[in-house]
């Protein structure tokens, strides 16, 4: 169980990094509508499913 937790944090954590690498995507490529769209389909939606599943597994485990 505890490797549950562990592994729903890095999840979460993972997460937040991918969110990190979109934000320096975005400032790097203010200029280029196309680059900042692969961004979001990218880091945004990497991102948001860590996240999401990282505190389903959390929910579930606890």
């Amino acid at each position: 169980m505890f490797l549950v937790i562990v592994f729903a944090w890095l999840l979460i954590i993972g997460g937040i990094i991918a969110f990190l690498g979109l934000i320096i995507a975005i400032a790097t490529s203010l200029d280029d509508n196309e680059s900042i769209g692969y961004a979001f389909k990218f880091y945004g939606v990497q991102g948001f499913f860590a996240i999401a599943f990282g505190l389903i597994i959390l929910a579930v485990a606890n």
